[in-house]
């Protein structure tokens, strides 16, 4: 007769180190309402959890879990929930559009009839990995008020308001008070010795804007400003919620542009959703483009690399317009689910002979591509102003820059998505996971 697997319980969880090349892989993320028929319980409550070992002895191990609150945004995007004084966001039920997020390298076993559940709970769903499909994690909403049963792994994340600082045990981020997605310092720690290097500073947004009856306008961060509406800490990283203004003279014009910045421990994630109000392809001459661009440092783009897509900002193709434009970004194409196109630009940061590699992942709607809207990159922007018949001065020289053209742009609201990661190509951001479902529960719950 078989005997049953022993399950016990870890309390802490496995900690992931960054080894080699190896880092920690970007967040997955599951809408709340993904769960079919709902977990139950309150934020607090719910849990990641693994099997580790063998069927001699089997362990559960509780990893670590982000659960946010949500809302619907702007086009119909979940941005940060901002709680009412004095309210407890934890302590509400989990609602749909909440955001769950945990990190696939810490995935296991998969978990048979005869293992008890890792707490006092109803229901568990199971998450399985698709680049593995034979490692697994559950999610579970547990009766458990003393939290024995949570993760003790520390966030590996921390904010300094006071500092306009965030950083991780990789990166260093140090951004405007005008603005928190511009740096004003970014620095990678040098896998060789540890350190800290300075691989980016004094970014900056430039909106160049041909109009086609009236003048050129050109718009920095000077015009525009973000604001922090809301911030949340939890297990995996630091989310911000954030509103823009523009600044003509002396008017404040409310962009009506929220969005969410996640931070986690080698990525950072911003979804944001463009307002269009007026028709740029009936206003704007060709060459009207967005550039966010800063000076590299000790960090260099690998335009030949084989993790990039994304095609370099040529005049010329510039001057021929959206539809000659869309050709060629049609042809790097990545396409993702939704009808999205994928663009990748790779490079790398270090100061020594051993070198961390990044990637910028831009995620673009297929029909903005066939409107010439996509990113190309840009390695130094003096020459490209130049290049441009643009205004500049010394201090465009070495600038890089991603460039999107917004002449052909329709009308309206459209979303994108931006992914910074650090380390080995780890593939798309987010981890895609599949949730399987809940499973029935048939032995009893494990006590503590």
């Amino acid at each position: 007769m078989r005997s049953r697997p022993a399950v016990v319980f870890a309390p802490l969880a496995l900690a992931s180190a960054i080894a080699g090349s190896q880092a920690l892989s970007c967040p997955a993320f599951v809408e709340a309402g993904q769960l079919g028929g709902g977990v139950g319980g309150a934020r607090s409550d719910l849990r990641l959890f693994t099997i580790a070992g063998d069927n001699g002895k089997r362990t559960w191990v509780s990893q670590p879990l982000q659960v946010d609150p949500m809302e619907v945004g702007m086009g119909g995007q979940g941005v940060l929930a901002v709680p009412e004084e004095g309210a407890k966001p934890d302590a509400e039920p989990l609602k749909p559009l909440d955001r769950i997020a945990f990190r696939i390298d810490g995935f296991g076993a998969v978990r048979v009839a005869a293992d008890p559940a890792p707490c006092k709970t109803t229901r568990l769903f199971e998450v399985q990995n698709p680049a593995d499909p034979a490692r697994f994690a559950y999610l579970a909403a547990c009766d458990d008020p003393t939290g024995a049963t949570r993760s003790k792994e520390p966030n590996p994340v921390t904010l300094d308001a006071a500092k306009q600082n965030i950083k991780s045990p990789v990166f260093d981020y140090t951004y405007l008070a005008s603005n928190q997605l511009l740096f004003s310092k970014l620095g990678v720690r040098d896998k060789a010795t540890g350190k800290l290097v300075d691989t980016g500073a004094d970014s900056d947004i430039l909106l160049h804007l041909d109009l086609t009856k009236f003048f050129t306008m050109d718009l920095t961060n000077d015009n525009v400003q973000s604001f922090v509406e809301g911030t949340r800490a939890g297990q995996l990283g630091v989310v911000e919620r954030l509103q823009f203004y523009l600044k003509l003279l002396v008017f404040k014009i409310d962009l009506k542009m929220a969005t969410t910045a996640s931070f986690f421990a080698d990525s950072a994630n911003l979804p944001m959703v463009m307002d269009i109000p007026l028709d740029p392809a009936s206003n704007l001459n060709a060459g009207s483009g967005m550039l966010f661009n800063w000076l590299p440092k000790a960090a260099t783009l690998l335009p030949l690399a084989p993790g990039t897509t994304a095609l370099a900002a040529d005049p010329k193709r510039l001057a021929a317009g959206p539809k000659a434009l869309a050709a060629e970004g049609l042809k790097r194409c990545k396409s993702s689910a939704g009808g999205m196109c994928t663009y990748t630009l790779q490079g790398e940061v270090g100061a020594g002979a051993v070198k961390e590699t990044f990637f910028i992942d831009m995620v673009v709607p297929r029909y903005l591509v066939e409107a010439g809207f996509y990113p190309m990159y840009v390695e130094d922007l003096g020459e490209f102003k130049k290049a441009m018949d643009w205004d500049g001065d010394d201090t465009d020289k070495k600038r890089i820059a991603m460039y999107f053209e917004v002449s052909g742009l329709p009308k309206g609201q459209h979303k994108m998505d931006y992914w910074i990661r650090l380390g080995a190509d780890t593939g798309a951001c987010p981890a895609p996971v599949n949730v399987r479902g809940a499973v029935a529960l048939s032995a009893p719950a494990l006590a503590h």
